[in-house]
């Protein structure tokens, strides 16, 4: 009924519409299920693509993982591969490799399960007495030394040797502290100054507060007298909680505790590059609110459970469903010393080996 009220000419549209959509169909259905009627005329740059393989020779195991893992797009199964699932291809491509050279040894490496560390080498150092571990020590920094002993005695200058700066006798304890770093050191192995840094940043009178420009996760630069500054990183988890197997690295929090231990373990280890680092617990009121001001002032709001909270502004993890939150009015955090400006002493940027990727 519907065809003969229509003319010739509207019948031609009409079929030749509906064979249109039947060939696109068809189109769509030959890219996603690979069935070659196109004959790889009409595949886009994200669909499948065939490459020849050498399934012979020492690179056959390199090509399969990059075809099965390395040349997926973002989308799709690409993006839920999950971590545990990484060391099962990897076994499978190096018994792939292992199989094909002839090696049989490889593949029963890959099966076994690696050992965790239970760091006894550690809990044996713990329990050697004070003279035990100097004569520990003593014997490490002979085979490895970190830097020779006869080199940092005779070519270890300080920034005031190299700068001629004598200090004035009211030179604040950052100042002080700032002139003795030397050249393979930010301290020496008694310096008295480390002690007294680390008690200053926690019992001074906080003077004002102000954000830290840049970077991912919120940081406050704190005044004290004496123009005496540290950069104060919030408590965002408790102590007991991990991150989650299956959550990114690079979506948790940054520990502040993990700023606190560095400096130790730094120290300890007798490196000494690590700027003091200390832990103290704040008011937020009177010591962060009402310090505060401009930007970050605005971000401060009570919480349902009426806790005084602020997030403050930045790139990541700065709005009130992050927010920072007193329990109810005390916030613990980290306290690092600044190194000294860049004019005194100019400093060369280098990327770290390790440094955060943001991308998945």
């Amino acid at each position: 009924m519907l065809l003969s009220g229509l003319r010739m000419k509207e019948r031609f549209v009409l079929c030749a519409s509906v064979i249109a959509v039947l060939f696109t169909l068809m189109l769509i259905m030959d890219i996603q299920m690979d069935l070659g009627l196109s004959r790889k005329h009409l595949v886009p740059s994200h669909g499948r693509i065939k490459t020849v393989i050498n399934e012979e020779g020492p690179e056959a195991a390199y090509h399969s993982f990059k075809n099965r893992l390395l040349q997926k797009t973002h989308s799709g199964i690409s993006m839920n591969i999950s971590k545990e699932n990484l060391p099962n291809e990897t076994a499978l491509l190096r018994g792939e490799a292992g199989r094909e050279s002839g090696a049989g040894q490889m593949q029963n490496q890959v099966s076994n399960k690696e050992q965790e560390d239970d760091f006894s080498d550690l809990l044996d150092y713990l329990m050697l007495d004070t003279y035990e571990r100097g004569k520990f020590r003593a014997d490490l920094s002979r085979i490895n030394p970190v830097v020779a002993a006869e080199e940092t005695k005779s070519k270890n200058p300080t920034i005031g040797e190299l700068k001629n700066i004598n200090l004035e006798k009211n030179a604040t304890t950052l100042e002080k502290f700032h002139m003795q770093i030397s050249q393979h050191e930010l301290y020496s192995k008694d310096c008295p100054l480390v002690d007294e840094l680390l008690r200053q940043m926690q019992t001074e009178t906080v003077l004002h507060v102000a954000q830290k420009s840049g970077g991912t996760q919120l940081k406050l630069v704190i005044d004290y007298p004496n123009d005496l500054q540290a950069l104060f990183k919030p408590m965002r988890f408790p102590r007991e909680q991990q991150t989650l197997p299956n959550h990114f690295y690079f979506t948790d929090y940054e520990r502040h505790n993990a700023e606190i231990a560095a400096f130790h373990l730094d120290r300890l280890m007798g490196f000494r590059r690590a700027m003091p680092v200390t832990g103290r617990l704040l008011n937020v009121t009177s010591e962060l609110y009402s310090k505060a001001e401009g930007d970050l002032l605005s971000t401060f709001f009570i919480s349902p459970s009426e806790n005084l909270c602020f997030h403050g502004k930045c790139s990541y993890y700065c709005d009130t469903s992050h927010a920072i939150c007193g329990s109810p009015d005390k916030l613990e955090g980290s306290f690092a010393a600044f190194l000294p400006s860049s004019k005194l002493a100019p400093t060369k940027v280098w990327r770290h080996p390790w440094r955060r990727s943001y991308h998945k």
